[in-house]
């Protein structure tokens, strides 16, 4: 009986400290898991076409920002008129100049720092005052300014990188990323490789004069796709507070991407990518509330972004009988 007791009294502390590293090392690896994986606590709706995934108007996802007419017309006012009217179709030098006008406005209230933008009124403000952001923010705006003169936009988050999108009546989807001051252009014939990624700006000429040969603008999926990079347009004079992409930081950022997500508009200027709040997290967890919805392109070679609520509480309720059992361990010492 005494060996027994004594076998019994080893094994406890034994049991405490295996039980108690494995729940260590379990949380760990989750934590890091975590941290790496793309959207964690979204909802994600997945497509499988590029077809579905640029819908121009899709019932059952709104990609609209919640803006007052009042912000909607200082927009308007700051962007200034020669739009073609709303509904109307857009050729390409209403394309290329709106997506001009619009890249320079938000590079004008904007300025390349670590920032968070919660309200889109904050960058109408009179005199200019640039506001601090990333990617991320210069899309919003570029989406903002969009909707205020009754077109449709979009913010894509790909891994890495937050573009922008704008839909024109008569033409499609079509990259207006301001952050990096690029438009992509691709070439005559669609079938042929683009030429050499270089950067197409000729000082004193006409920007379209430069496109010569070229054919349309493109969008995202179009890009991700492409075997090369369609040649990438400067739209704006660059500045200090606004560094242009270099030629490998657009190769990067767009060639071959593994993702490519539409986020919801409603909830769009209340999350930001790199942070992680953990009231949100907690209500997504307990009550299945993610922090924003998002629409996912799917393939072969783009792996699912965001639903780990039924992993993330599988992992805590298994971490949770491992503290379980190394506590009581502890206390039959």
């Amino acid at each position: 009986m005494e060996g027994i007791l004594t076998t019994r009294a080893r094994r406890g502390p034994a049991r405490f400290l295996w039980t108690g590293l494995l729940a260590l090392l379990v949380g760990a690896g989750f934590l890091i898991y975590l941290k790496a994986a793309v959207f964690p606590f979204a909802s994600v709706r997945p497509v499988h076409s590029e077809e579905e995934f640029n819908r121009a108007g899709d019932p059952e996802f709104d990609v609209r920002i919640p803006m007052s007419e009042e912000n909607a017309a200082a927009f308007r006012n700051l962007l200034g008129g020669g739009y073609p009217p709303p509904g109307e179709p857009y050729g390409d030098t209403d394309v290329e100049a709106a997506g001009r006008r619009i890249a320079r406005f938000v590079r004008g209230r904007m300025r390349q720092a670590p920032g968070v933008l919660r309200r889109v009124d904050a960058v109408l403000g009179e005199p200019v005052q640039e506001y601090p952001g990333l990617c991320s923010e210069y899309s919003k705006i570029v989406v903002a300014a969009a909707q205020s003169l009754g077109l449709t936009g979009r913010v894509i988050w790909m891994d890495g990188h937050t573009t922008s999108e704008i839909f024109f009546p008569g033409y499609g989807w079509v990259v207006v990323d301001s952050n990096g001051n690029l438009m992509f252009r691709l070439p005559a014939d669609r079938d042929v490789q683009s030429p050499k990624l270089q950067t197409q700006e000729i000082p004193g000429r006409d920007f379209l004069q430069s496109a010569k040969g070229a054919g349309r603008w493109a969008g995202v999926t179009t890009i991700l796709d492409s075997p090369e990079i369609p040649a990438p347009f400067r739209l704006t004079t660059g500045s200090e507070n606004d560094p242009d992409f270099s030629d490998s930081t657009i190769r990067l950022a767009y060639r071959g991407n593994p993702l490519a997500m539409v986020v919801e508009g409603p909830r769009l200027m209340d999350f930001d990518l790199h942070t992680r709040d953990a009231k949100r997290i907690f209500r997504y967890l307990a009550f299945g509330e993610p922090i924003f919805h998002a629409t996912q392109l799917r393939s072969a070679d783009r792996p699912p972004a965001g639903n780990l609520r039924s992993l993330t509480l599988w992992i805590l309720g298994l971490e949770l009988t491992l503290l379980g059992v190394s506590i009581r361990e502890f206390f039959r010492r």
